[in-house]
């Protein structure tokens, strides 16, 4: 019997062990990853975002010089043309896109297709290289050189283990890796045009 009593005020005295800050559960980890892509993915792709609305801005300005009448905004594809306090109002207020514009909306629409794909892979990529961070560290040993500085936990760290030590060389994780970092060096090099 008294076995079983010493067991439960082990097991408690196990649990009152206090772990460093910097070491995070699984749980939290979870969490911390995912901030730590949030914060990435807003930084990669604020440049491309923001070409693209000034893009849907200038064919909302066409449209509206086009039918004077359709100054609300309207829905193209699945994308709203217009101010952002009116969407999903297009068909109470009887908008619609000039058919003259359709061809220059289709590639925008294209092209945002194209983005969000992109967006959605590189979401994979980091998802897949830092599904086992659980520190600072480990994300900065983990990303590539080049957003390094993007988090502020990281700007001061040195390399620790190799790029992608998260990830098998050669495996289709890591492939897919790859194919992400181009397209985030890509769009992060771009910030610099927009």
């Amino acid at each position: 019997m008294a076995v079983c009593s010493a067991e439960p005020k082990e097991r408690n005295m196990a649990y009152n062990y206090r772990r460093p800050s910097y070491v995070r559960t699984s749980q939290e980890a979870k969490g911390f990853h995912y901030s730590v892509i949030q914060v990435l993915m807003e930084y990669i792709s604020k440049g491309e975002q923001k070409r693209m609305e000034k893009a849907a801005q200038l064919l909302f300005e066409k449209n509206k010089e086009l039918d004077p009448n359709n100054a609300s905004g309207f829905s193209f594809g699945s994308y709203w043309f217009g101010p952002p306090q009116l969407r999903g109002n297009s068909t109470i207020l009887g908008s619609h896109a000039d058919p003259r514009l359709y061809h220059e909306l289709d590639a925008f629409i294209k092209e945002w297709n194209k983005y969000q794909s992109e967006v959605l892979l590189m979401k994979q990529g980091l998802f897949m290289l830092l599904k086992d961070v659980r520190s600072p560290q480990d994300v900065r040993d983990a990303l590539p050189n080049s957003m390094r500085g993007i988090l502020d936990q990281t700007k001061t760290l040195e390399r620790t283990r190799p790029e992608a030590y998260t990830l098998v060389e050669g495996t289709p994780h890591h492939m897919k890796y790859i194919q992400a970092k181009d397209m985030m060096e890509y769009y992060i090099m771009s910030q610099v045009l927009y």
